[in-house]
């Protein structure tokens, strides 16, 4: 398994990820407990994409 460059993962999400990379950001926030941001320069279906991550973690994962 490659190691995660978490440097480029970050630039990746700032600049213009995937909507699979969105909806796992929004997964991962809501494992973390934090509440729901998407970056604000998104289009709408990367953000659609995160609120679906966020709001499905709890139905995949308890």
């Amino acid at each position: 398994m490659p190691e995660i460059n978490y440097a480029e993962l970050e630039e990746r999400l700032q600049t213009n990820p995937t909507l699979a990379m969105c909806e796992r950001q929004g997964s991962t926030h809501r494992a973390y407990g934090w509440a729901p941001n998407p970056w604000g320069h998104w289009t709408a279906m990367q953000k659609a994409a995160y609120m679906q991550g966020y709001n499905d973690h709890k139905k995949r994962y308890g």
